[in-house]
């Protein structure tokens, strides 16, 4: 069954229960221009709707027999009730419905645009229990400050968060975190990072020497396997 929902019911209408002995006219409808150029016989409809919507929360049968026969006038026409709909006092749910869908209009399209974004996010990799990195962070960090730094600085975080718990939801972001407070402890708050970072080119492996000869850059990422995030 079709429906027609009166005009702003719900900003004008409050009731817990259903079927109430009266309904609320507010006095500044004599200033809604649609509403003084109806005719006193178009007025007089309107205020019988608006009882008879009262039963059903601001919802009248869109079937004139319907209401013709709750109004108990035979007189009514489709006209009469076109007329109140085309000056807005009543609403269609389809109209209503199609209103909605322009007030938010959330496409296929742009839904799967923010499932794909989401799916986009680079993974984080595991390091010993509690610290988490992706490869791009990773690889930065040891080449700003070398592997054996960098290996001292991931455990002293990770024992950190490990002894406190509420750290673990707070420290979603390690890689700044290992960049802030915890270099500072690892070398000091006034470190200059050119110390801490190499200046001799990185080497991915352990066996690969220097091109001097002299002395062997070890990789941390040797000494213990990082594992992705469960």
């Amino acid at each position: 069954m079709e429906y027609l929902n009166i005009k702003n019911w719900s900003e004008y209408q409050h009731y817990k229960d259903r079927c109430p002995p009266w309904i609320k006219l507010h006095a500044k409808i004599l200033n809604d221009r649609q509403f003084i150029t109806l005719s006193l016989a178009s007025r007089g409809l309107l205020m019988l709707l608006w009882i008879l919507a009262s039963e059903q929360d601001g919802k009248i049968s869109n079937d004139l027999d319907d209401i013709k026969f709750r109004l108990r006038d035979s007189k009514i026409k489709q006209e009469d009730i076109n007329l109140l709909i085309s000056k807005g006092f009543l609403v269609s749910c389809k109209q209503l419905q199609a209103d909605a869908s322009k007030s938010y209009p959330e496409t296929e399209t742009e839904t799967e645009t923010e499932t794909e974004t989401e799916t986009e996010l680079p993974k984080k990799n595991k390091y010993l229990d509690y610290v988490f990195l992706t490869q791009e962070e990773y690889k930065r960090l040891t080449e700003e400050f070398g592997g054996t730094i960098l290996k001292k600085m991931i455990l002293k975080l990770d024992n950190y968060i490990g002894a406190m718990p509420k750290k673990r939801n707070k420290y979603t972001d390690h890689n700044r975190v290992l960049r802030g407070w915890v270099a500072e402890e690892i070398l000091g708050k006034n470190y200059p990072k050119a110390e801490a970072a190499p200046k001799l080119p990185y080497y991915p492996t352990m066996d690969t020497e220097k091109p001097d000869g002299t002395e062997k850059h070890r990789d941390v990422s040797k000494l213990f396997t990082p594992k992705e995030m469960p």
